[in-house]
């Protein structure tokens, strides 16, 4: 599922949380940088979701404050097919994990 604002974003968390394998978001979703509110939202209210952070910012500061907020990658754009894969297989196994977890 595709969400192009924040707000939507909001929407599909409530609604979907249990049904969500990973997100892929770009820190500029609006404007510049508020996927980094974001992502402090999910991690404040759905810690165990896993984000790979998708976005052309590479400068140290932006990088160190997103990794504060611990995603799952960091993927600096342009993308290569085998980073995306390589993230969605970590969806996988961190989905896989929870799962052992709870049996």
């Amino acid at each position: 599922m595709k969400c192009s604002t924040i707000e939507s974003a909001h929407k599909v968390l409530l609604n979907s949380k249990d049904s969500i394998t990973g997100i892929f978001l770009d820190l500029n979703i609006e404007k510049r940088l508020d996927g980094l509110e974001l992502l402090a939202f999910i991690r404040n209210n759905y810690p165990t979701i896993p984000v790979s952070i998708i976005t052309s910012e590479s400068d140290t500061e932006t990088v160190k404050r997103t990794l504060l907020c611990k995603p799952q990658d960091y993927l600096i754009k342009p993308l290569s097919v085998a980073k995306v894969k390589r993230s969605i297989l970590k969806f996988k196994e961190n989905k896989n994990y929870k799962l052992n977890m709870t049996s």
